[in-house]
């Protein structure tokens, strides 16, 4: 089966936005969470409050910012190939950081963290193909 590189970074960044965080008594997806936590840190800072949760905040700026650099990386055209690479290779690290970030914040706060680990699995899965794809092709 091939694949196209545009194909597997649409899978990584939807991969990504569906994985399950479990905290308190709720469950929500990243994708979500990622745009609620992000907001929710910004206002916090615009009035002066004290960011609880200062990792998940770090781990949702980070997989926006990948997601963007991935999304982004379609738009260019053929002609700046190594730039795209890199945006690719870059947005595909910054997802995996803040996965690893997440992961690390639900493992010392949350007996739910397997959960997140699991569902993330297809994700782990489609970021390393993209990262192979990216490294062996020229387009």
């Amino acid at each position: 089966m091939n694949v196209s590189s545009k194909q597997l970074i649409l899978i990584t960044v939807f991969a990504n936005a569906f994985i399950i965080i479990a905290l308190g008594h709720g469950v929500i997806v990243l994708g979500i969470a990622e745009i609620y936590f992000t907001f929710q840190a910004i206002i916090d800072l615009l009035f002066g409050k004290y960011v609880e949760n200062f990792l998940l905040w770090l781990a949702s700026v980070i997989g926006l910012l990948g997601q963007i650099s991935l999304l982004t990386g379609l738009c260019w055209n053929k002609n700046m190939f190594q730039f795209k690479k890199s945006l690719k290779l870059l947005g595909v690290g910054l997802l995996l950081l803040s996965f690893g970030v997440l992961y690390t914040f639900l493992l010392n706060y949350s007996d739910t963290s397997t959960l997140t680990l699991f569902s993330g699995i297809t994700f782990l899965i489609a970021s390393i193909a993209l990262v192979i794809h990216t490294i062996l092709n020229k387009a």
